[in-house]
């Protein structure tokens, strides 16, 4: 019998190289390898090793320079030239080249090089279906990926071991999971919700019938009361997470009255889910295809939650900073000044595109304001069509450090008399068009943009102009949504800008 029977069940012994003999060889019988992709695997190692010693060896000397620089000004075209040979020497010679210097060929087994998961190759790398569907497999004590209800198990330990003693978590540990299963798209409805239909994202119970639910949230926004309609259908019997990439609270529009650590407990991809599968990769050693597959997982969540570089990279980078007082002060000028470069050149680059962008679609831009040490900073796309009732076309961050960007349609002032009529007629049409996720009482619709948290991508496309592009594309699309709703009052023609 073949060895691998169990790995490759949808293939016969006739399918020679995974029946795909250009790309792949067999030398043994067993498995198949792609000998291009493996060299790619095996180059890719070498360049990322190469990166990293370019980099702190550039870090260092840039901080060294820095620091030159601060006791004695005049050094300063010298100090540039130290640094910057620091970075050619050792990146432009040796990181950027794609042949192996002085390394011999390394077998592919360090997971952190990997460039693109099979999950971000399909493209649902923040699908948050695929999310859920993924893990209420493992979580499903009667999947079929035979080891019952070990992985729920172990969750549970983790969630208990972090949360005790709170009386959630000894109801969580008194959670029965020998003869438990989990689904998704689980519907819900009580009379306290005025029986409004809801699907959950996890559902999991057992013999007993008590639920353990977890709402999953990627990029998408809030529902109205939705972790309140999820109790209510309940009646509070309920085990209730809310899972984020950071481990945020919901807003309070969703929560309704319900408290963090009594009624619900946060959960984030970047700590919670990673340390579980993490732990699930040990309890699967046996199992070849399935530790593969949590491997990949393992490091999409990496990449989701912005981890994607490598710990040995930072940390080799933390122990230069923090060497010495003299490195130490450089690494503050050098933190300085990425933020001054972001409130001096960044934000004012992106405001004047901005102003162009409103010309072209005969809005005007108003309330330009960001601010990385303030929430709820943004700006405001208005038009006399929508001032009549007391809307705006908003973006903004939700959060500080420039992290949660929001985009929808916002009330001027909500308790104002000019946007009732909107909120009677509109509102709910235009979320709908929209496809808006999430409202509340400023928002009656809004959505978390593509770009939610920025960072240097997010610089660089300020700075090429495709950033406004993008923001001009989801203007014109709500524009577009409000010409559906009522083409008669949202005509936004020419107007005379200020």
């Amino acid at each position: 019998i073949d060895p691998l029977t169990d790995e490759y069940s949808l293939l016969s012994g006739y399918h020679y190289a995974l029946n795909d003999p250009v790309s792949n060889v067999d030398v043994d019988g067993l498995s198949s390898v792609n000998p291009l992709l493996q060299m790619v695997q095996c180059q890719g190692v070498v360049l990322q090793e190469s990166i990293k010693i370019g980099l702190t060896q550039a870090i260092s000397g840039l901080a060294n320079g820095l620091a030159q620089n601060l006791q004695q000004k005049n050094t300063a075209q010298q100090v540039g030239k130290q640094g910057g040979e620091g970075m050619n020497q050792n990146v432009g010679s040796q990181g950027f080249s794609l042949t192996p210097q002085n390394k011999k060929p390394v077998e592919y087994n360090n997971w952190n090089t990997i460039d693109k998961t099979v999950f971000e190759v399909l493209g649902v790398k923040t699908d948050e279906v695929m999310h859920s569907k993924f893990l209420a497999d493992l979580l499903n004590a009667d999947a079929n990926h035979g080891y019952g209800a070990q992985f729920l198990q172990k969750f549970i330990d983790l969630q208990v071991a972090k949360h005790a003693p709170t009386p959630f978590a000894s109801e969580l540990q008194e959670f029965e999971v020998a003869k438990s299963w989990a689904k998704t798209e689980e519907s819900a409805s009580s009379q306290q919700n005025g029986n409004l239909d809801s699907r959950i994202d996890i559902f999991i119970t057992n013999a007993k019938g008590y639920p353990l639910i977890i709402e999953n949230k990627i990029y998408a926004g809030d529902g109205w009361q939705q972790l309140q309609r999820y109790y209510d259908a309940f009646n509070g019997n309920v085990l209730l997470f809310y899972l984020t990439p950071d481990g945020r609270d919901p807003s309070g529009e969703s929560k309704g009255k319900l408290k963090n650590g009594e009624q619900y407990i946060n959960l984030s991809y970047k700590e919670d889910i990673l340390a579980w599968v993490e732990a699930c990769l040990t309890i699967a050693e046996g199992h070849k295809v399935l530790h593969a597959t949590l491997r990949q997982y393992q490091h999409l969540i990496k990449t989701l939650t912005n981890q994607s570089i490598q710990n040995n990279m930072r940390n080799e980078i933390i122990a230069q900073i923090t060497k010495d007082a003299k490195t130490l002060e450089a690494a503050q000028a050098i933190a300085d000044a990425y933020w001054k470069t972001q409130e001096l050149i960044i934000f004012p680059k992106l405001e004047e595109q901005l102003v162009k962008v409103a010309q072209e679609l005969n809005l005007n831009l108003e309330g330009f304001n960001v601010n990385s040490l303030k929430p709820f900073t943004g700006f405001n796309f208005i038009h006399p069509d929508l001032d009549k009732d007391g809307v705006k076309i908003r973006f903004h961050f939700d959060a500080k450090e420039y992290k949660d960007f929001l985009y929808g349609t916002c009330y001027a002032d909500p308790n104002a008399q000019t946007q009732k009529y909107f909120n009677q007629h509109y509102a709910e049409k235009l979320k709908t068009i929209c496809t808006f996720t999430g409202k509340d009482t400023w928002w009656p619709g809004k959505n978390y943009f593509e770009h939610k948290d920025w960072g240097v991508k997010e610089y660089q496309m300020v700075l090429d102009g495709s950033m406004a592009l993008k923001i001009k594309e989801r203007v014109k699309y709500i524009l577009e949504a409000f010409k559906r709703v009522d083409p008669e009052r949202y005509k936004f023609e020419p107007q005379v800008l200020a």
